[in-house]
């Protein structure tokens, strides 16, 4: 059986639109040696505002992706997001599971996979020293990035689901409930439906 490494990002739980339903659901369908829960997976700002109602009522979800994890042995990584860094103090999901929890990942010296919500700035202080560097809309930062690196970049954050000549932008679980599957000659950004 192939080895396969499932990329998620956005998932945004503690909003009334994050679809972790459906995300636990996914993982009883496919069985990733390795998960990059890559940034908002927990969204801090709807948490507060809803004090943590959506939170608790997305308890049982959490709990079957974590013991799913836990089960199978999935090796984890946790790479936060721009929504979900105070998360982390509140729900102690690295220590749960025993994820890694990092900000940027070198995956099989191929890839870097990171949230990607700070590459622009990331750019504009590469741009002092290299005035070839060309600052555009997402994806084209995204590009860039990616040829500076001489690497695949796997990003989320944007929320949509696109291609590049170098990048694989994840989506989100809260409108597309789209993914990446790493195998081990190709990398596929798949859409869950929910039957």
């Amino acid at each position: 059986m192939e080895k396969i490494t499932l990329v998620v990002s956005d998932i945004h739980i503690g909003r009334a639109d994050s679809k972790i339903k459906e995300f636990s659901n996914l993982l009883e369908t496919i069985w990733p040696e390795t998960i990059i829960f890559n940034g908002d997976i927990f969204d801090q700002f709807a948490i507060w505002k809803n004090k943590g109602l959506l939170l608790k009522s997305q308890l049982p979800y959490i709990k079957k992706i974590i013991g799913i994890i836990k089960q199978r042995k999935i090796k984890t990584y946790y790479l936060p997001g721009n929504h979900d860094y105070l998360a982390l103090l509140f729900v102690p999901f690295g220590w749960i599971i025993g994820t890694k929890i990092r900000k940027r990942l070198i995956f099989k010296n191929k890839f870097i996979i990171e949230h990607g919500d700070w590459i622009k700035y990331y750019l504009q202080i590469r741009k002092i020293c290299d005035k070839s560097i060309k600052i555009g809309e997402y994806l084209v930062n995204c590009e860039t990035l990616a040829r500076i690196k001489s690497k695949k970049l796997i990003i989320g954050h944007s929320h949509r689901s696109q291609i590049g000549k170098n990048v694989y932008d994840e989506g989100d679980w809260v409108e597309n409930m789209t993914y990446v599957l790493i195998y081990e000659t190709k990398v596929k950004i798949f859409k869950y439906y929910n039957l």
